[in-house]
């Protein structure tokens, strides 16, 4: 059974106290519990008295103070104060955070919570197409779909991390008619890429791999051939140039930390029949219709502004026929809930994905649809334009190399989803405080000193052998940002924001530099330097469980 956090249970108190005193219902959702300002007296306060004055009609100060007179009675909490107009600030006994931080010490599941119950959660993301090396974009969508999977898993849900191979449409086919240029281009042959084709010199890259591997009889084979699309070897282009771009793209994203569980392929569902069977499930529930030849779905029965064409006149099924049958292969394979995290060119996305779900008859809130703002990489503080088709793009592999996983994962994390980021290249490879990652790393790293210079066993500074006793300003902040992580990381989890847990992160580094810079742990008065090695051990396992989350290194010396 998954231990609750002290803070989690400060907050279900609270929860309980309000409807014990006023009858009122009130999710842990709707009312923050934070440290309070610079020079009021409390470890933590709430603003539960102002959510209420409106609904109750009454005074904030009169309902915090009802609020206080439950709470005091706690066997936890030292004292409980309610400051105008209701703030109430809440103090919390010593010994409680020494069993708290003992607890973080020895039960590995400390930071985890049950939120999902043990529900199925599909996460797709990244999902590129297999036309070329991933770039800053779809390393964003990693960064952010691996760390929300990851914080999803410690919230109690079976996840399945899963991108999706769009290998069978006309992006595929563009790709292989590029790479059969570029292949007979490599033998002297005046053939253009197709204008919509992809004109990248990795594409050359992957024809002299076609080449080393097959050798010149191909060339004997086409090199007359003046229609590309016709050529009898077509397929094999086609079918080397995808495992090469899918070989590509898993070698970049294991460097980059993210391991999927599925890679699924789009042509799978052509192949396997199952977008047919997808359509009898809609077709059934009359919710197509034909019009010039081609079959539409109603998505407007169910809020979209459009309606969208499954079949075109000329027999070929549309992208959106693909997503039909993928969305039903997740429900069948056990998914209670699908998230998808798509692109900033997607926003139309989010009614055409939930009408799929309702056309298949599910919940519309068995899909959730994030988009991801646009990213920019700064140089020298100007924009770098990106583009895969022209090939003067910034793949994800330069910028690993560059700036490495570290910094490179943590940068894209920094914003919220919804928000557009300016990912700066100067900063991220700066070896400064100035640099966020270089903070957090460097709070981890001292503290490694830290141990290495104590050389204390740590039984003689576990939880029976020390007293927290008075706590310096500096300590008592540590301990506070060390007992909210298991909080932030469920309340991350729910609205699916990691840059929430990124910047408890940082906090925590702010709050150690800050007492790395006032106090020594390593001094002659034993029983304080016990005590602090026990913080600090306490909060040497919380980076690390929050840098495995995130997917940074700690790093042990810098």
């Amino acid at each position: 059974m998954l231990y609750m956090s002290i803070i989690n249970k400060l907050k279900i108190d609270i929860r309980d106290v309000i409807k014990s005193e006023f009858g009122v219902d009130i999710m842990e959702s709707d009312f923050q519990l934070a440290p309070p300002p610079d020079g009021q007296i409390g470890h933590f306060g709430t603003n539960a008295a102002m959510a209420l004055a409106k609904p109750l009609k009454k005074a904030p100060f009169i309902i915090g103070e009802a609020i206080a007179s439950q709470l005091r009675a706690k066997d936890y909490i030292a004292g409980v104060e309610v400051v105008k107009p209701g703030f109430v600030n809440i103090t919390l006994k010593n010994d409680i955070y020494k069993d708290e931080l003992a607890r973080l010490l020895n039960d590995n599941s400390y930071f985890k919570n049950n939120a999902g119950a043990g529900r199925s959660i599909n996460v797709e993301f990244v999902s590129a197409n297999p036309v070329g090396p991933l770039n800053i974009v779809s390393g964003r969508a990693a960064a952010y779909g691996d760390t929300l999977a990851n914080m999803l898993d410690y919230s109690g849900y079976k996840v399945t991390k899963e991108t999706y191979v769009n290998d069978f449409g006309r992006q595929m086919h563009l790709f292989a008619l590029s790479l059969m240029a570029r292949y007979l281009q490599l033998y002297g042959k005046n053939v253009n890429v197709p204008e919509e084709g992809y004109q990248g010199e990795y594409v050359t890259d992957v024809a002299k791999a076609f080449r080393a591997d097959k050798g010149e009889a191909y060339f004997e084979t086409i090199g007359e051939v003046t229609d590309l699309e016709k050529c009898e070897k077509y397929g094999e282009f086609r079918a080397f140039g995808l495992q090469y771009i899918l070989a590509w793209q898993k070698r970049t994203l294991e460097n980059f930390g993210v391991r999927f569980d599925v890679w699924f392929s789009e042509t799978t569902l052509h192949a396997d029949n199952e977008v047919a069977e997808a359509f009898k499930i809609i077709e059934t529930r009359g919710l197509f219709f034909e019009q010039e030849g081609a079959v539409w779905f109603r998505t407007t029965d169910f809020g979209d502004d459009k309606d969208r064409v499954v079949k075109k006149s000329d027999g070929d099924y549309t992208y959106f026929a693909s997503d039909i049958a993928y969305m039903q292969n997740k429900i069948k394979r056990g998914a209670d809930t699908v998230i998808n995290i798509l692109g900033p060119d997607h926003h139309g996305y989010v009614k055409r994905l939930e009408s799929i779900m309702q056309g298949l008859g599910y919940d519309r809130e068995r899909v959730k649809v994030l988009i991801l703002q646009q990213v920019n990489l700064l140089e020298a503080g100007e924009k770098m334009k990106m583009s895969k088709r022209a090939g003067n793009f910034v793949s994800l592999d330069e910028l690993l190399d560059t700036v490495g996983k570290d910094a490179s994962r943590y940068f894209f994390l920094m914003r919220n989803y919804t928000s557009h980021l300016d990912f700066d290249l100067r900063l991220a490879k700066e070896q400064s405080d100035k640099n966020p990652v270089f903070y957090v790393q460097y709070a981890y790293a001292r503290i490694c000193s830290i141990f290495a210079n104590a050389k204390i066993d740590p039984s003689e500074y576990s939880a029976d052998k020390i007293s927290l006793g008075a706590l310096e300003n500096e300590e008592l902040e540590i301990i506070r940002r060390i007992v909210m992580v298991p909080s932030e990381i469920c309340d991350a989890a729910k609205i699916y924001t990691p840059s929430g847990l990124v910047q408890s992160i940082f906090g925590l580094a702010g709050a150690f530099h800050t007492f790395y810079n006032k106090e020594r742990v390593i001094i002659d008065d034993r029983p304080v330097m016990l005590k602090r090695l026990f913080l600090m051990a306490a909060l040497k396992k919380t980076f690390e469980v929050c840098f495995s989350l995130i997917g940074i290194t700690p790093r042990e010396k810098m």
